[in-house]
């Protein structure tokens, strides 16, 4: 399991901000711009050190590609803080076993391009890159992505932003632990769930993703994958005929993707954004059941973000139960009113439970 975090020089935390030891179920709480969610893009990059993973969190911030090709010398800027890119970003993870160490640098600096294979005349995409590589006056910028493993230097990786688009350039990836990262208001695509349904399936994981469902509408008594037309995956409720999981709401297709990454990603981490959205309260403590459940039975560590008070009690009270004691713990962000500094506090369940109940504030305000 992930131990500890230091984040330094990445979007809003400026100084080596250092948390405290994470448990098995991380709930993090706090006003808006409190860092939250970069903390969880941290954590991911940090154990997917890829191109592909700045990729995603580029489409994720929804940064216009037009945008990047326009001004490409400003393509980095934003995983910088304060946009200050003379400065290099360093996320420090450390688990039991290992310590990364992963550095972001920008620069227009293109050396680690300079091996491309001598049948180029095949990629466009490198033929353009070759190009504008001979082509000293061209506009660009280089992301570098230089990881250490146990203070051991591995492969590095570069993105290439120019004036026809972002190309990136990675050798072998390291053997770093499985990391999914689900954004707030995201849904996987119905083909999406069917292949990872099947692969559920294939493991004889089908069951307990059944179970998972029926936390939210214990109706529901069987599911299956069907390719009429695009793959999809469908529900059948008791005395009823099997229809598309979009038709059972939001939470039902939420509860799937939670619960197929978990099943298909054992010994990993999940990281969830606005873990509320689309949940009534009623189904909350439910949900939290199942994750804890399956988080010890799957040894996979959590850590997803709320602005729900209701949220948070439900968590309170389920981390509660006897058979997750020391599972979870809460840790609420805020900003020092002297230094705006990010400030991670964490409590025990029991102490949250006791705010909680008290009234007293937890969500950084």
């Amino acid at each position: 399991m992930i131990q500890q975090i230091e984040i330094y020089n990445f979007r809003c935390y400026e100084k080596n901000k250092k948390f405290p030891a994470f448990n098995r179920v991380n709930l993090i709480g706090g006003k808006n711009n409190a860092g939250k969610t970069a903390f969880l893009e941290a954590m991911y990059l940090s154990n997917a050190p890829s191109p592909n993973s700045i990729f995603f969190l580029l489409r994720l911030r929804r940064e216009n590609s037009d945008f990047l090709k326009a001004v490409p010398e400003k393509a980095w800027d934003n995983f910088f803080y304060h946009q200050n890119n003379r400065e290099v970003v360093r996320i420090i993870s450390k688990a039991s076993e290992k310590t990364l160490t992963l550095e972001l640098s920008s620069d227009d600096s293109v050396e680690e391009f300079a091996r491309i294979e001598e049948n180029i005349q095949e990629d466009n995409d490198l033929i353009d890159m070759r190009s504008l590589l001979i082509n000293r006056d061209a506009t660009r910028s280089v992301l570098h992505l230089n990881l250490m493993i146990n203070g051991q230097l591995q492969p590095a990786s570069s993105i290439l932003a120019n004036s026809k688009g972002v190309i990136g350039r990675e050798l072998k990836a390291p053997d770093i632990k499985k990391v999914s990262f689900i954004p707030a208001a995201f849904r996987l695509s119905s083909s999406a769930l069917a292949e990872e349904f099947d692969k559920a399936e294939l493991n004889n994981k089908a069951g307990e993703v059944l179970e998972a469902l029926r936390f939210v509408d214990n109706s529901i008594d069987q599911a299956k994958t069907l390719s009429i037309g695009e793959p999809a995956l469908y529900l059948k409720r008791k005395n009823d005929s099997f229809m598309l999981i979009s038709l059972f709401g939001e939470a039902i297709s939420k509860v799937a993707d939670f619960t197929l990454r978990l099943v298909n990603n054992r010994e990993s981490i999940l990281l969830i954004d606005e873990i509320e959205n689309g949940f009534h309260h009623t189904n909350q403590h439910n949900l939290w059941r199942m994750l804890f459940k399956l988080a010890l039975e799957l040894d996979v560590q959590i850590f997803a973000t709320t602005h729900s008070l209701e949220m948070l009690q439900a968590f309170a009270e389920i981390g509660q139960e006897k058979d997750f004691e020391g599972v979870g713990a809460y840790f609420e962000f805020a900003r020092n009113p002297k230094t705006n500094q990010i400030v991670g506090i964490k409590r025990d369940i029991e102490t949250l439970d006791f705010s909680l109940k008290r009234h007293k504030e937890v969500r950084g305000e």
